[in-house]
């Protein structure tokens, strides 16, 4: 059995180091979420293309919008052992402009690179999103990700915080004033059409909710699906929770027939995961017991799992839905603890991060 317990360790390394060198992107994603909801601004738009992730913030008390575009440059494993993990993380800083037709003509001849293979890192360019009216001044960084994102899945949220708000500083204050230069002023009346869209943006609102939440109590971000009907969110946790992984899914219950007016309930559903890896025969050979916990736990294999399942109403349910989270949270932590065998043992995670003093700008 020594030998069978040292192959399945080392298959368990390897595997435990490819599935992080593919989700370091995913992780970056959830850490750029969480600082920015946790400074007062709400998640409004997030895709992947299968090499991006894309995202837009929008300030709450301010007419401002942020745009990120994320890409992991050392996918290839081998790539990454050498040179650790790098990342291309553009960034953009916007307010609306009264004549954004008037600002983006005089801008873009002068924005055009000569070169045409794509923008320098490190050269701030403008970009305008004419439907909105907002014009964005943006960078292009390569960020060495092995400073803010460690191989336990902890996430140094104060440093990188601390990083990206100094970068949106400067490019914020080069946005003003270019337009100041050119007589112009930020600041514009928001288009009829922006109602509407915070309306459909309600699912990517609440999911940056479910993210920052995630970060105080120490989870990192793995995935994030949405759609107009349900989001998901893909957690994992550092080596010294309980829970391995965490699933977090939003829906909205469909109104009941005959049913007038009102925004319809979110159901929040979160599903925890135990994984234990045997080497031993008596390992192996482990009975299931079911726990006495209201909590149905469910045994596939050596894996554990449950599910908690609560309300929230749509409009004005953001505080109710981290509450909701962390007592998700516990529960899960208490029906699984019993059926936790031991994980391998990794570097220590620091505790969950105080909420942030705030950096707005």
């Amino acid at each position: 059995m020594e030998t069978f317990a040292s192959l399945v360790e080392y298959s368990r390394d390897r595997y435990r180091e490819a599935f992080y060198n593919s989700h370091v992107d995913d992780i970056l994603m959830g850490a750029v979420i969480a600082s920015m909801v946790e400074d007062d601004c709400s998640l409004i738009g997030v895709f992947s293309d299968g090499v991006n992730h894309h995202l837009r913030f929008e300030g709450n008390e301010q007419q401002t919008r942020y745009v990120f575009r994320l890409t992991h440059l050392s996918e290839d494993l081998t790539v990454a052992r050498v040179q650790g993990h790098l990342g291309s993380v553009v960034v953009g800083y916007g307010e609306p402009v009264g004549n954004i037709a008037t600002a983006w003509g005089k801008l873009e001849a002068a924005n055009r690179p000569i070169n045409e293979e794509g923008p320098e890192p490190g050269v701030i360019r403008f970009e305008a999103d004419l439907a909105s009216g907002f014009l964005y001044a943006q960078i292009t960084l390569i960020m060495e990700l092995d400073r803010f994102i460690h191989p336990d899945y902890h996430v140094d949220h104060e440093t990188f915080h601390s990083n990206l708000w100094s970068v949106m500083a400067v490019l914020r204050d080069y946005l003003r004033a270019t337009l100041r230069e050119m007589g112009l002023s930020g600041g514009g009346a928001r288009p009829a059409s922006h109602a509407r869209e915070l309306r459909q943006s309600r699912g990517e609102i609440l999911v940056g909710e479910i993210v920052a939440a995630a970060a105080q109590a120490g989870l990192s971000v793995v995935g994030i699906s949405s759609d107009s009907d349900e989001q998901t969110v893909r957690l994992h946790a550092p080596s010294d929770f309980v829970l391995g992984r965490v699933a977090v899914s939003l829906r909205r219950e469909p109104r009941r027939f005959g049913s007038r007016g009102g925004p319809p309930n979110i159901l929040v559903e979160m599903q925890g995961e135990v994984r234990n890896h045997p080497t031993t025969l008596e390992e192996l050979l482990e009975p299931f017991h079911p726990s006495s916990n209201e909590v149905v736990v469910e045994r596939r294999h050596h894996t554990y799992s449950a599910v908690v399942a609560e309300v929230v109403p749509l409009e004005g349910g953001r505080e109710a839905l981290r509450d909701i989270f962390t007592k998700s949270l516990a529960a899960l932590q208490d029906a699984l603890t019993p059926f936790h065998r031991g994980r391998p043992a990794g570097p220590p995670s620091a505790a969950p991060r105080p909420p942030s003093a705030g950096r707005r700008i």
